[in-house]
């Protein structure tokens, strides 16, 4: 009877599996993936617990853009963005087409399982319910300010993981995935910048004020920016270094 039980119970995981795979790749079908390009930019702003000194924030954007075909459908509970306890989030806003979508912060435990949770391990996340039109091409936007959180004596970093892809058959990839890290306003602010009486004129001459991963982006006007077309996954962890002059 033990035995029997087991088997039962493995088949009705099997077919539960199976059921959630097919309308998984039923949703796939249902969009077509267009664009998701994504903007960090580090900004320094005074810290309350320190007078005097200043603490480093991310003002995030992030902009997705979907061709919907003829399944028309509401998600509920969609995770929006999983939140590093490295970075947390102070606040972020959403709007799909244009119109605010209220937007939770909540815990791991909420996380709904259909969704594979692929970054790490977060304690929260943040989810919305979205409604989805048949035959439309949808916006989505997302905005945020993450506190960079102080992890050694000398320098500060950021980075990103940007884990999605595609699946399904007769699903198209993405045309464009990119990633910008906007550097231009904590250059301009270092003190004695490019001077030979400064004490980061060393790092400034040689490059290495900032660490930047991984290669193959383009530098532009204090921009980094990374730029992939025709993608079907991306796992990739974009990530910034400097030196925290101002703590």
């Amino acid at each position: 009877m033990i035995v029997q039980k087991k088997t039962l119970s493995l088949i009705s995981l099997f077919f539960l599996c199976f059921c959630c795979k097919a309308f998984e790749q039923t949703l796939e079908r249902a969009f077509h993936k267009s664009r998701l390009d994504s903007y960090a930019q580090l900004i320094l702003l005074p810290n309350p617990n320190q007078p005097g000194t200043l603490q480093a924030h991310v003002i995030f954007t992030q902009q997705y853009k979907v061709h919907t075909h003829d399944y028309e459908h509401w998600e509920k509970n969609v995770p929006i963005f999983e939140e590093d306890p490295r970075f947390p989030a102070l606040w972020m806003k959403y709007w799909v087409d244009g119109v605010t979508v209220p937007i939770s912060r909540r815990q791991i435990s909420q996380w709904n399982w259909f969704y594979v949770k692929t970054k790490h391990n977060c304690q929260y996340y943040w989810a919305a319910d979205i409604y989805w039109p048949k035959n439309k091409t949808v916006t989505t936007f997302l905005q945020a300010e993450f506190l960079v959180l102080a992890t050694s004596a000398t320098k500060d970093s950021f980075e990103y993981i940007n884990n999605v892809g595609v699946t399904g058959s007769g699903s198209s990839p993405f045309d464009e995935i990119s990633f910008t890290f906007d550097l231009s306003g904590i250059a301009r602010s270092i003190p004695g910048i490019g001077k030979t009486n400064s004490s980061f004129y060393m790092q400034w001459i040689y490059g290495s004020f900032f660490s930047i991963y991984p290669k193959g982006y383009r530098l532009e006007k204090g921009k980094v920016r990374w730029q992939f077309e025709n993608v079907w996954k991306i796992d990739e962890k974009f990530k910034v270094e400097w030196y925290a002059w101002y703590r």
